[in-house]
């Protein structure tokens, strides 16, 4: 289920292949090991080749990325303290450029507030992609999805809040790329996705915010990792910030949580479409602003 998500630290070195890369350069390999003749054939004076036989090549093992893994709001949820090539990216940028009202903002506060507002907006998006699923004809659900385009706009908000921190301490905002969100509304044990293309099944709202559930937890946790940031570097402006947002992120984790428990009992097909007339009375249904 969606709701198992767990957190992990993405960027990892792949795993070099199980075969030692041959450390004998390839034109000594040709030249039978400096003089003889490759393989076991006798040399120009007639002795028997005394070259050690062809080893085989292995492939190098790959190269680390390039740039941070944006491709997965798991990323965005991994917890501050994780050494991420984004981190270390936002770090430069940070002793770069050091703004007039900087007073003691380490680099180390102002590049995890950057990682955090990455994964606000990555949140943002994601939310956007399930609102616009639910506004379509094959589902056709509007109560969900003006639900799903108010989370969106409330993590667009949570992200701009932690870009004015950036500016009123005096530090720079790093904004990440972003991938295209996962397909949260793919059927459970990787099967078909059921998004554009796709036939709409019941299940797909209990599915939407038991993934809704998982990334409000993770990003939940994420935060508390930044209050360690602030309490390490020794900022209390940084530390009742965050609380602050940890405040807020247990209301939603808490919403997302009653949802869940809410679809389990009435059950897919025709609960998820009384659920949905729940949540469409009193929204805003006109999802795109028509």
């Amino acid at each position: 289920m969606l709701a198992r998500l767990t957190l992990r630290p993405l960027g990892a070195p792949t795993r070099p292949p199980s075969g030692r890369p041959s450390t004998i350069p390839s034109a000594t390999r040709a030249a039978g090991g400096g003089g003889g003749a490759s393989g076991s054939a006798p040399n120009k004076n007639g002795g028997g080749g005394n070259a050690p036989p062809p080893q085989k090549e292995h492939a190098p093992p790959p190269a680390a990325p390039s740039r941070h893994p944006d491709s997965s709001l798991e990323y965005y949820a991994s917890p501050s303290s994780v050494a991420t090539p984004y981190l270390k990216d936002v770090h430069t940028a940070e002793k770069r450029h050091h703004g007039l009202a900087r007073t003691r903002w380490t680099d180390a506060a102002a590049a995890a507030v950057n990682e955090q507002t990455g994964r606000e907006w990555a949140l943002s998006y994601t939310y956007e992609a399930i609102a616009s699923a639910f506004s379509e004809g094959d589902r056709a659900l509007p109560g969900v999805s003006a639900y799903f385009r108010k989370e969106a706009e409330g993590e667009r908000a949570h992200a701009r809040s932690f870009m004015r921190l950036q500016a009123k301490r005096g530090g720079s905002t790093v904004l990440p790329s972003l991938a295209a969100p996962d397909d949260f509304l793919a059927a459970p044990g990787g099967g078909p996705g059921l998004g554009p293309g796709g036939p709409a099944k019941a299940g797909d709202v209990t599915r939407a915010f038991e993934a809704a559930l998982a990334l409000e937890q993770m990003n939940y946790v994420a935060l508390e990792a930044l209050d360690a940031v602030a309490v390490a570097e020794g900022d209390p402006q940084l530390q009742d910030f965050v609380e602050a947002m940890l405040t807020v992120s247990a209301g939603e984790v808490k919403a997302a949580a009653d949802h869940v428990s809410q679809l389990l009992r009435v059950g897919p097909g025709l609960g998820e479409w009384l659920f949905d007339r729940e949540l469409a009375k009193g929204a805003d249904l006109s999802v795109f602003g028509d």
